[in-house]
């Protein structure tokens, strides 16, 4: 399957992965479109639609699992195509059934040939239904993207006795680590080669003091900032950026050295270890400082990690800062 993928789409977004570098392009399942079709997939009973709108998403994104389910979400006046890719244990297989009823995705507990149960369900239901249903059961938005919301169920109660009480108790808790899983296929996947240009950039923007898209390629925490900065706003990053640059002794002149070291944290995050020069193309080093040991060694190497984050590429960490 082409890493390009298909998805059911509403109108526009607890996840907004439709920013900037992942912007959906919407297609329409009669036009014409630069990748293969979603699989094949079942109908619900509703009337057929009078058009089937769908997304494709960028490179990068994990493809679905050949088995992915897709349901349909009913809509005025059109409706949506959304697939549930879930990864399941290997201790599942011959013990479980999926299908899907309207906009419902089941997993069935099977080893029961007298009684098959729901072990948990994922619905998708549009933004507008979500809100609709907050003053009753409604269970856990997994995700929440282009408009649509995917939401988890899992069973209540165990119908069984025996042994089938034990291994459908066991799938119920294990249910939650599946089922929560789903959010990482609709990530982008980043690595050594698609994280290290962006670092490259986060670290470009810092020396020409473009503060705002620092502060756009910045993906980690700002109480430090914060904290440093009272007399700002902590919803102005890019003054917070400026500050941290310029008044509160954050190393942003610096450059990149050599890569020391990459390591693949998780399918959404990678970290370098790197050395950093500085404007004259010195090696930039820490030593000791304030009172320290003075036998402390010198650091040398710095680590940055570049993250998936709400569907872009972000660095985790803040400048050198200098105390």
């Amino acid at each position: 399957m082409s890493k390009k993928i298909f998805l059911a789409l509403s109108i526009p977004s607890l996840f907004a992965l439709a920013l900037a570098a992942c912007n959906p392009v919407f297609t329409s399942a009669q036009g014409s479109r630069d990748s293969v079709a979603p699989p094949d997939h079942p109908t619900s009973d509703e009337a057929p639609p009078r058009e089937l709108q769908q997304v494709i998403l960028p490179d990068g994104h994990p493809e679905f699992p050949a088995d992915t389910l897709w349901v349909i979400v009913p809509s005025d006046p059109v409706a949506y195509e959304a697939p549930v890719p879930l990864s399941f244990p290997a201790s599942w297989e011959g013990i479980y059934a999926t299908d899907q009823e309207g906009s419902v995705a089941r997993h069935i507990y099977t080893s029961d040939p007298e009684r098959q149960e729901v072990i948990f369900s994922i619905t998708v239901m549009t933004e507008a239904e979500w809100q609709t249903v907050q003053s009753e059961p409604h269970g856990e938005a997994l995700l929440q993207y282009a408009g649509l919301v995917w939401v988890y169920n899992p069973a209540l109660e165990n119908p069984y006795t025996g042994e089938h009480a034990d291994a459908f108790s066991r799938m119920v808790g294990e249910a939650y680590d599946i089922a929560h899983g789903l959010p990482v296929f609709f990530t982008p996947q980043v690595n050594d080669a698609t994280g290290l240009p962006v670092l490259e950039t986060y670290f470009a923007v810092l020396n020409t003091g473009n503060y705002a898209e620092a502060a756009r390629i910045f993906g980690g925490d700002y109480t430090q900032l914060v904290e440093y900065n009272p007399s700002l706003s902590p919803d102005d990053h890019a003054a917070l950026f400026e500050s941290a640059c310029t008044v509160n002794g954050f190393a942003c002149n610096l450059n990149i050295g050599e890569i020391v070291a990459v390591e693949q944290v998780s399918p959404v995050a990678v970290r370098f270890t790197l050395t950093l020069v500085n404007p004259d193309g010195s090696p930039f080093e820490i030593g000791a400082c304030c009172g320290s040991d003075d036998t402390a060694p010198t650091q040398k190497t710095f680590e940055f990690t570049v993250a998936s984050v709400e569907g872009r590429f972000k660095v985790m960490e803040l400048p050198v800062y200098l105390p």
